[in-house]
């Protein structure tokens, strides 16, 4: 009998909007393709739901994990080898500052601007469990291998404060409903038990 392991990974119920789809195609193993095509997730992937008998009056029933993938032979019509890759769907924005909050100066965050944001991530914690990753401003090249998840992120809006010590920031942020800044909390944000005298990656100086 198999045993089962409790934990935090769980089956996705990701919307199919949220994700992108790319294909690459080889016609056998001799031949290499770099190229890379992509594809409409919305129309090869569609979600599964329980069984009848399992329904739930007035839920939406989804059987979370478990999608069909339909492969449209005007797509996969030839013979060779395919590979398909199904992934998160991802954006780009600048981050407009790194600072804290007015009323808690020990949390930390990043700051966005939401008319760079999609429309349906513009409102308050959309944001809640993306993954941030990072690019280098000077080279555009991905810093590899670092990654933060965003926790909450919240309206807020920039107030000027005076601050005794010079090295502290004088633009704090207050959150407020018609802000047009998101004030984004991630996690890990602190040095890891491992290594407990490196620096956390947010600070107020980046």
């Amino acid at each position: 009998m198999a045993t089962g392991i409790y934990g935090t990974t769980r089956p996705a119920d990701v919307s199919v909007d949220d994700i992108d789809v790319y294909y690459n195609y080889t016609p056998n193993r001799e031949t290499i393709n770099n190229n890379i095509y992509k594809l409409n997730s919305s129309e090869i992937l569609s979600y599964n739901y329980l069984p009848d008998d399992e329904q739930i009056v007035g839920n939406e029933n989804l059987l979370e994990g478990l999608y069909n993938l339909r492969l449209p032979a005007t797509v996969f019509g030839q013979l060779g080898l395919y590979t398909i890759y199904i992934k998160p769907k991802k954006f780009n924005t600048t981050i407009v500052d790194c600072s804290v909050l007015s009323s808690l100066p020990s949390v930390k965050g990043i700051v966005l601007d939401i008319n760079d944001l999609p429309e349906n991530l513009r409102t308050n914690n959309s944001l809640q469990g993306y993954r941030i990753e990072y690019i280098d401003s000077v080279s555009n090249d991905k810093i590899r291998n670092v990654v933060r998840y965003v926790v909450t992120a919240n309206k807020v809006v920039p107030v000027s404060e005076n601050v005794g010590n010079t090295s502290q920031k004088a633009i704090r942020y207050r959150f407020d409903n018609s802000g047009t800044l998101l004030f984004l909390q991630l996690t890990p944000s602190s040095s890891s038990d491992v290594k407990p005298n490196a620096s956390p990656f947010i600070t107020i100086s980046c």
